[in-house]
């Protein structure tokens, strides 16, 4: 099944960025180190929402990643700030795993996501991750 990922941030507009790996894309890198589906999920949401995050932003999440699946999806979209925003102010960012009910960015996320899979919105497809995935191989969840 194809990954679409979409961050959205709202201010006097509306910007959002759409990223979408198909299942030949995971197949390459499934299985290839420990927590992979994880470190995936981390890359695509670090490489979505670095595009539009502003330094004392919260990123928020969808809470369909529970338990300690959200823990190291989290500590590695952590690590990725770190290392690819190091000297920035862009480098700790506050991240939220939250329900749609509860908050309307997600709703919108959403929403742009459904728009995104009719292909009435662009995306980026099958982005260049090696370099964040090869970062991450040697990483482990705290």
């Amino acid at each position: 099944m194809d990954i679409w990922i979409v961050a959205v941030r709202k201010q006097n507009v509306t910007r959002y960025t759409v990223i979408h790996i198909n299942r030949d894309l995971q197949d390459r890198f499934q299985n290839t180190t420990e927590n992979w589906v994880e470190k995936l999920n981390a890359i695509l949401f670090f490489r979505a929402a670095n595009t539009l995050f502003m330094s004392h932003d919260i990123i928020q999440i969808d809470k369909d990643f529970l338990g300690i699946h959200a823990r190291y999806v989290k500590r590695y979209m952590e690590s990725l700030f770190g290392k690819f925003n190091f000297g920035t102010d862009k480098n700790r960012p506050t991240i939220q795993f939250i329900p749609d009910t509860l908050s309307e960015d997600v709703k919108e996320a959403h929403k742009y996501t459904k728009l995104a899979r009719y292909r009435r919105i662009p995306s980026i497809d099958n982005p260049n991750i090696e370099k964040e995935f090869s970062y991450l191989r040697r990483r482990r969840p705290v």
